[in-house]
């Protein structure tokens, strides 16, 4: 699957979202380029928005595969594990 994420080039902060310009260290994901682009566009024509600078922003992609399947057991802590069972 594919994401995507806007970085500033200068702070290397991500856009949270939105229009109000928020920024974050892990920002907002969008999962597909038409919400990424919808949102891009949602701050280009907004009256208040008009003229924002977006030069020091970057569209970051990101892949992310499967790289293996665990059960619930194998990733939980074992002392929590055995308190769940003495229930």
């Amino acid at each position: 699957m594919i994401y995507y994420k806007i970085r500033n080039k200068n702070t290397g902060l991500f856009h949270k979202g939105g229009v109000y310009g928020v920024w974050s260290k892990t920002g907002k994901t969008w999962t597909s380029l038409g919400q990424l682009r919808s949102m891009l566009t949602m701050n280009t024509t907004r009256e208040y928005h008009k003229g924002q600078d977006m030069t020091d922003w970057e569209i970051i992609e990101y892949e992310v595969t499967e790289k293996c399947v665990k059960m619930p057991h194998e990733v939980m802590d074992p002392n929590k594990i055995i308190q769940m069972l003495k229930r």
